[in-house]
């Protein structure tokens, strides 16, 4: 909903309403992830960095182990919204969503290689 508000019918108000009303309900982290990522990138298109900032590093805080790859891919968002304004900061959080997907790939592998001497 929070999409088809700010991206479809480009109603950027309305979708934050909505998304302040779903962070109320929210009753888990992964929710509030999911939520937070949502609107940033909304803001992110609308190149309101100030504001994907705000909601992006909100979504980071969730780290949401549900979903790990939205969860890098969203800290890396993070990273150019914090970069406008502290490009020191913007690198940290780079850093550590790259060290994220080295962990997530590095499990990857090890499962594809388990499974083929499963064989």
């Amino acid at each position: 909903r929070v999409r088809v508000l700010g991206q479809h019918r480009g109603d950027l108000g309305a979708a934050e309403r909505e998304a302040q009303e779903a962070l109320q309900q929210a009753s888990s982290a992964e929710s509030r992830f999911l939520v937070g990522k949502a609107m940033g990138l909304l803001y992110v298109d609308a190149r309101d960095y100030a504001a994907a900032e705000r909601w992006l590093t909100a979504a980071v805080a969730c780290r949401s182990a549900m979903f790990p790859r939205r969860s890098i891919f969203t800290a890396l968002w993070a990273s150019v919204a914090v970069g406008h304004r502290d490009p020191a900061a913007a690198a940290v959080i780079a850093a550590d969503a790259v060290e994220r997907a080295r962990a997530e790939f590095a499990a990857d592998s090890a499962c594809a290689e388990t499974e083929r001497h499963a064989d």
